[in-house]
């Protein structure tokens, strides 16, 4: 049964941005990393250095939208 988003748990967290990620992603209850992306074209296009290492590090599937 899918539980409705305003009956999920909200946390707030200090720390360095790619851990504090990688670690909430290493939660028994996480199911999958949602991270924006910047509009900004560049070398690689919209893909920053943490947005790769976040999706080559997480023990769950990333969706960048």
């Amino acid at each position: 049964m899918l539980e409705s988003l305003a009956d999920q748990e909200i946390q707030v967290v200090k720390g360095h941005v790619e851990e504090v990620l990688l670690e909430a992603a290493q939660r028994p209850l996480a199911d999958a990393l949602i991270i924006g992306r910047s509009p900004q074209q560049g070398l690689l296009g919209r893909k920053r250095d943490l947005t790769y290492r976040l999706i080559r590090d997480s023990p769950v599937p990333v969706l960048s939208v």
